[in-house]
């Protein structure tokens, strides 16, 4: 009987724990490369339709309006992205879906005010054609994808970079905003309300949500616990 009771409690525990955990943290870095493309270099994501990308970024002094802080679109598409978050001036940020297709942008942009002597993590989901971008823990716009991004789902066609470049989707428009760029990183997955809240702080590392492994023991060993005292 016990040992029923075990396996009962081990399997709900670990359904738990194991389904608010689907996201793993595929590649990070400290560096930043101009643009970054995936394919070939040890760190794709396994579904282009369900990532999550963090960076942090800290504006500088002279940021002038209308230059890129981040691209996200789709390989081999002649402009457009399905993310771009820009610097607008006066402490401010501008974040638009499908920038750029088929005339949509207008209908997806928000404005965000900044403190420009802190640093920003910026966090984007996509899950299906649901597209997220965080400013921090707020979710400040949520939009549907196009059909031009709405069918990639090929890890290769996922790419994104930091300034204007025919090679991350972007139309050119605007340069690499100035300032630092710390901690970018992707996911495999999209990362739970919980976890956003976890990293949404700038000076959280990336590596603070836990690998799916680690929440398999950690509910194995509740479950045990959870099962002595009960016999006790």
């Amino acid at each position: 009987m016990m040992t029923r009771r075990f396996l009962v409690a081990l399997g709900a525990a670990l359904f738990s724990f194991c389904s608010l955990q689907a996201a793993s943290l595929a590649w990070t870095s400290d560096g930043l490369p101009d643009y970054r493309q995936w394919g070939g270099e040890g760190c794709k994501v396994t579904d282009a339709q369900s990532f999550t990308l963090v960076l942090t970024w800290q504006q500088s002094a002279d940021t002038a309006a209308w230059d890129n802080i981040l691209g996200v679109g789709k390989r081999g598409l002649a402009h457009g992205d399905m993310v771009r978050v820009q610097t607008s001036g006066n402490n401010t940020v501008s974040i638009y879906g499908n920038l750029g297709v088929e005339g949509v942008q207008n209908t997806n942009k928000q404005y965000i005010e900044i403190d420009p002597d802190k640093p920003l993590r910026i966090i984007v989901t996509r899950t299906d054609q649901e597209v997220s971008v965080y400013i921090g823990n707020f979710a400040s716009l949520t939009f549907t994808a196009n059909e031009a991004f709405a069918s990639m789902s090929n890890p290769d066609d996922l790419i994104f970079g930091f300034g204007a470049s025919g090679n991350n989707g972007s139309d050119g428009a605007g340069d690499k905003a100035a300032g630092t760029y710390t901690d970018i990183g992707i996911y495999n997955g999209v990362l739970t309300a919980e976890e956003i809240a976890l990293i949404a702080d700038p000076a959280m590392p990336l590596e603070a949500v836990p690998e799916p492994a680690a929440l398999a023991l950690l509910a194995l060993g509740l479950s045990a616990l959870a099962l002595r005292r009960r016999a006790a």
